[in-house]
């Protein structure tokens, strides 16, 4: 019975897929709380209070206990390996890593050109927390997402049905988690249109690469900078390292109550590096 349950080759039905995602979800939530719980009860014990250093911690625990996790699943369980979820030694090419700087600048400079707002600068007392904290939101979400969305189930699912439906399940999943409570109508169905755009993205550029790792860099730098160097928002609820508050209310430029990674000059941006991933995936096919 354990051995019929874990082969994904006899899957008629797609059960034993889902409950394999299902099992990764519950190793994403286990470790991200017991990295917590592990990082805030050293922190009690020795009063240490150096809080760029926990933030540091949480990351790598987190980061950590979930690739071990991953592994004994995926070895011991799956009886699979890491290059079969194309997760293979890290690499990755100069083009992904001038992309991964591109798309979150180009953002970036349509705020500060188009959009009239105010330019200003953190407290240089939290300088170091406030990298310490862009260096975790990239990190952690762009290692632990793109293992698990665009590694484990994106080819869970690919196994079972095919690459187009590999790209869009995940893709909408991935968005549906980013949901915060307390979302009207216009902001979820927008949220769902980012999210799902960019989580085909990421997709796009692991299928082209055939490893995870050009995905990462992707999501972590924009992490890094849209979520810990830069806030650009019309509304002053976060403090970073460069700070850039705007009055127009649209929600189109906005975000809603995501901000700008649900922003319409984000989703084109999205649609962009999709479209640049599609002709290279193109030609490299002739």
């Amino acid at each position: 019975m354990g051995k019929t349950l874990v082969n994904i080759e006899d899957d008629k039905f797609g059960f034993k897929t889902i409950l394999h995602i299902i099992v990764g979800c519950l190793i994403f939530a286990i470790s991200q709380l017991t990295a917590s719980i592990v990082v805030d009860t050293f922190y009690k014990l020795t009063k240490f209070n150096f809080l760029s250093l926990y933030v540091m911690l949480r990351c790598l625990f987190e980061i950590g206990l979930f690739y071990l996790i991953m592994r004994f699943y995926i070895y011991r369980v799956l009886k699979l390996n890491f290059t079969y979820f194309r997760i293979t030694k890290p690499r990755v090419s100069l083009l992904w890593i001038v992309i991964a700087l591109l798309l979150p600048f180009t953002v970036i400079l349509y705020y500060f050109t188009f959009v009239n707002g105010k330019l200003f600068y953190g407290d240089s007392n939290t300088i170091l927390l406030n990298i310490t904290f862009a260096l975790k939101a990239g990190l952690s979400a762009g290692i632990i997402e793109e293992f698990f969305f665009r590694g484990f189930t994106m080819k869970l699912v690919e196994n079972r049905w095919n690459s187009k439906i590999a790209i869009i399940i995940p893709s909408v999943t991935f968005a549906s988690l980013h949901l915060i409570k307390g979302m009207d109508s216009s902001n979820i169905v927008l949220l769902l249109i980012a999210g799902t755009t960019a989580g085909v993205m990421f997709s796009m550029i692991t299928y082209y690469s055939n490893n995870i790792w050009n995905s990462v860099i992707v999501h972590a730098v924009w992490n890094m900078l849209i979520i810990g160097i830069f806030h650009i928002s019309s509304q002053n609820d976060l403090i970073t390292v460069f700070n850039y508050s705007f009055e127009n209310q649209n929600i189109l430029i906005t975000g809603g109550k995501f901000g700008i990674e649900a922003s319409l000059p984000a989703i084109i941006g999205y649609i962009t590096v999709i479209t640049i991933t599609i002709v290279m995936k193109h030609k490299k096919s002739l």
